[in-house]
């Protein structure tokens, strides 16, 4: 019996921002605060542990999406490309057909923005759409373009696991 290739995805929703309509931060183009980077940072490290291995790292342009994956960047020394895949609201259905595409074994990090990731995470699964919290991750496996929710971890969980690394 062969076994089929398996592309993992992980799926970042970025860290904690500086909220919409603040003064100073015009359009919805807005960094993460101070304790949000913090958080990230730690959650990069908890990332790191569970999935040492990442091939490529793509993110939405945006300033919170950007920050949060030259984070995880960092910690697993990989570099980012920028996705306008990964707006918001940009087209889920040719995200997925893109991913479903993939044949080769694979792990694929995707930092992006609500409620996009979760409505791509219940697309590829064939479900509901699966809400991220700021900094949360899930991990879903495609098997031919078939998608299974592995785990997902909340932001709190993710940061445990980079603690004391």
């Amino acid at each position: 019996m062969v076994k089929s290739a398996v592309m993992r995805l992980l799926l970042l929703r970025h860290g904690v921002a500086v909220p919409s309509g603040t003064p100073g931060y015009p359009g919805d183009d807005r960094p993460l605060t101070d304790e949000g980077a913090r958080k990230m940072a730690r959650g990069a490290r908890g990332l790191a542990r569970i999935a040492p291995r990442v091939d490529r790292i793509l993110t939405s342009p945006l300033k919170r999406a950007r920050a949060t994956a030259d984070l995880a960047a960092r910690v697993l020394a990989r570099k980012v490309e920028v996705s306008p895949d990964l707006l918001p609201g940009a087209s889920r259905k040719r995200l997925a057909a893109r991913l479903a595409s993939q044949h080769a074994s694979a792990c694929w990090l995707l930092v992006g923005h609500e409620p996009s990731l979760g409505e791509l995470a219940g697309a590829l699964v064939g479900g509901k759409p699966l809400p991220l919290r700021k900094g949360g991750l899930c991990r879903v496996d495609l098997v031919r373009g078939r998608g299974e929710l592995v785990w997902m971890l909340s932001p709190r969980l993710l940061r445990l696991l980079g603690k004391g690394r």
